[in-house]
C-alpha cells in the first residue's frame, strides 16, 4: 500500500501506519495557514483531518465523486478511516457523513 502524508507544516513524506499518531499530534500546533493533514493513498483518494477533528475525505483524481465529511471526537474512529484511506479502500459507513467539505 502506498501513501502520502502531508504534515502541518505542508511537506510531504511516505506514509506508514505507525506514523498515524504522529500525524495526528502535529494538530496541536496548527494555525489559519496550516490548518490540517493528510493522507493521500496512489489512486487519488485523499483524507484531510483539520483541528477540531473535521474529517473530509475526497478522490483528487476523479471529480465525479463527491467530497464527504464528518466530524468526530473519536480518536480510534480517526485511525480507522486514516487505515481505509491508506488502503485506498474507503466507503462512508454511516449516516454521520454529509457531502461537502465540512461545516459552513
Amino acid at each position: 500500500m502506498t501513501f502520502t502524508f502531508t504534515h502541518i507544516d505542508g511537506s510531504m513524506t511516505s506514509g506508514n501506519r505507525e506514523d498515524f499518531a504522529l500525524l495526528l499530534d502535529e494538530l496541536s500546533t496548527a494555525d489559519d495557514e496550516h490548518p490540517d493533514v493528510s493522507i493521500q493513498h496512489e489512486s487519488g483518494l485523499s483524507l484531510s483531518i483539520q483541528t477540531g477533528w473535521l474529517l473530509i475525505v475526497e478522490d483528487i483524481e476523479d471529480e465525479r465523486i463527491q467530497p464527504v465529511w464528518t466530524k468526530t471526537d473519536n480518536r480510534k474512529t480517526v485511525f480507522q478511516v486514516m487505515l481505509e484511506v491508506a488502503q485506498g479502500k474507503f466507503i462512508p459507513s454511516s449516516n454521520d457523513w454529509s457531502l461537502g467539505y465540512g461545516e459552513g
